[in-house]
């Protein structure tokens, strides 16, 4: 069944369990299970489901149901749904290992997210690990930050956290074992002259040296010899038909200034070989990685055939990649200690920092995470694309929570003819939150500026209010029929402030930076720090002081 007409009939399914009217969201998952090729472009799936969902929405529901039963779909109940995320593995261990180059941001958020879910869903334990054995690519701060991200987005759900550089005493405790077992030698060969080895599948030199001797060099390892002099190898099989398979390396030696450790150390593990060591320890049990790690994976079965340990189960996990967003933090630091940006959270900015500032929920990126679900097939989005399903996501969560309140933009105040003082009442949110808020409006209102832009020819109406029009330069009242306005042929409902109604001046920050100064309802004053609203007509925004709210997306 070509896609099209899989989302129409899975649409019309919908809709005839719904009373005739579809959500185009529900459309989404069926999708990528049965066509995961499509996984890549989720956001112009959405824009197709709702063009399709348009014109199931506008039949009958008889016409529905010819349809549906057209296209070899019926109303029978759907069969049983098994979440992909339910283990048959009880109480699994998992683990997210972020280097702290700097805070968490949305390249973080899918591997991340899944694996908080495997964890959530199936009673298990998550466990952070900070992986800081490279001490040239450390921001020191990001120790701190990245805890805070990791416990904000997985709802304080991990379990324990650690940080690498305090565990070196244990590596070497393993790599002595290993040693001294026969497992793994010193390698003093140039780079060049084991690659020679390597590609003719013969050991090199050191490999079949006596473990004493070995032992010795891992000495000189840890007291005298200088980086690129020697490196611990793990012995594998020097004839395997993957070439990076053939002993691979597991420690090296860097002089460089550790931020946490100082001069300590100075032979420090590689990523295989730190990350076999803690999963062993930690009894890690599922591991979600990047597919082009498939050979990292291979690579650290060894070191678990060495020591007799089970060997987690393994998903290979494609990548989203942006067609038009840069995530390098490295580039980012450089950019804040530059004055680019004011800071990780800045709001221009794709770092959990600026999101949260913003007013984005941990839930909305757990959800896009399900959503697109474990899958090797890699994605390629645009930043629009990521974020128009990351909105609508939030949308969803906050939308109910938010009280609904008035922003007038670049504020200018009109004079209405003839305008009678009536009372307007709104709710804080309709048929949730009834009332609360009370307007006397009469003649004199502030609009924003643009709303009254070009008023020619134009029915205005004060949203809940009155019409008014332009004449001789300026407005005169045309009276409360919302019938009139609905007639009108050029019409432009706009929200206000009555002059007299207690107001408050704000800054309103948008993504990109801009600013938009304005007056919101006085009432505002009485919401906490970090509370999300509603500005109609505008948008979501979250408070971050009496002075200052930062924009979400509409």
């Amino acid at each position: 069944m070509h896609v099209e007409e899989f989302m129409r009939k899975v649409l019309l399914e919908n809709a005839l369990k719904y009373d005739g009217v579809c959500n185009p969201k529900s459309v989404l998952g069926a999708v990528m299970r049965e066509f995961p090729d499509l996984r890549a472009n989720a956001g112009s799936v959405m824009r197709q489901a709702g063009e399709i969902a348009q014109e199931v929405n506008a039949l009958s529901v008889d016409e529905q149901k010819a349809l549906l039963e057209s296209l070899g779909g019926s109303q029978a109940p759907e069969k049983e749904y098994k979440d992909p995320f339910l283990l048959d593995h009880p109480s699994p261990v998992l683990r997210f290992e972020p280097s702290p180059s700097g805070p968490l941001h949305i390249g973080h958020a899918f591997t991340l997210g899944l694996n908080h879910l495997l964890a959530a869903k199936n009673d298990g334990k998550l466990i952070l690990r900070i992986a800081d054995t490279n001490p040239e690519n450390i921001y020191p701060p990001a120790y701190e930050l990245i805890v805070e991200d990791a416990q904000w987005y997985t709802h304080n759900n991990i379990s324990d956290v650690f940080i690498q550089s305090d565990r070196m005493e244990l590596y070497y405790s393993y790599a002595e074992r290993m040693l001294s077992a026969g497992w793994a030698y010193v390698c003093t060969c140039d780079a060049d002259a084991f690659r020679e080895c390597v590609d003719a599948k013969q050991p090199c030199p050191c490999r079949d040296l006596p473990v004493a001797q070995a032992l010795m060099r891992w000495q000189s390892m840890l007291t005298t010899l200088l980086p690129g002099e020697a490196v611990v190898r793990i012995k594998t099989d020097i004839a395997h038909k993957n070439p990076a398979m053939r002993d691979w390396p597991a420690l090296r030696i860097n002089t460089a200034t550790h931020p946490k450790q100082g001069s300590k150390y100075r032979v420090w593990p590689l990523m295989n070989f730190s990350v076999s060591v803690d999963d062993m320890e930690m009894g890690v049990t599922h591991v979600l990685r990047a597919k082009d790690h498939a050979d990292n994976a291979k690579r650290q079965e060894f070191m678990y055939n060495y020591f007799g340990k089970p060997i987690p189960v393994v998903y290979n996990v494609g990548r989203i990649n942006f067609t038009d967003l840069q995530l390098s933090t490295s580039q980012t630091r450089k950019r804040i200690e530059d004055g680019d940006f004011s800071g990780w959270d800045d709001v221009r900015l794709p770092f959990f920092q600026a999101l949260k500032k913003r007013g984005f929920t941990a839930e909305a990126f757990l959800r896009q995470a399900q959503e697109i679900g474990i899958s090797p097939a890699d994605k390629k989005l645009s930043q629009q694309e990521y974020f128009t399903n990351i909105e609508a996501f939030n949308r969803d969560i906050i939308d109910k929570q938010a009280d609904r309140i008035f922003f007038v933009q670049d504020p200018v105040l009109i004079t209405i003819q003839h305008a009678e003082t009536m009372r307007v009442e709104k709710d804080l949110y309709p048929e949730l939150r009834a009332g609360g808020r009370v307007f006397e409006l009469g003649s004199e209102v502030y609009v924003s500026r643009e709303d009254i832009e070009q008023p020619e020819h134009v029915l205005f109406r004060l949203m809940d209010g009155y019409n008014f029009s332009s004449a001789d330069g300026g407005f005169v009242y045309e009276g409360e029929s919302l019938d009139d306005f609905r007639k009108a042929a050029h019409k432009r409902m706009i929200h206000y402030l009555p002059k007299h109604h207690p107001t408050t001046q704000i800054t309103l920050v948008f993504p990109d930076g801009s600013r938009s100064e304005g007056i919101i309802e006085a009432r505002a004053t009485t919401y906490p720090p970090g509370t999300l609203l509603q500005c109609e007509r505008i948008g979501f925004v979250r408070k971050e002081d009496d002075k200052t709210y930062y924009f979400a997306h509409r």
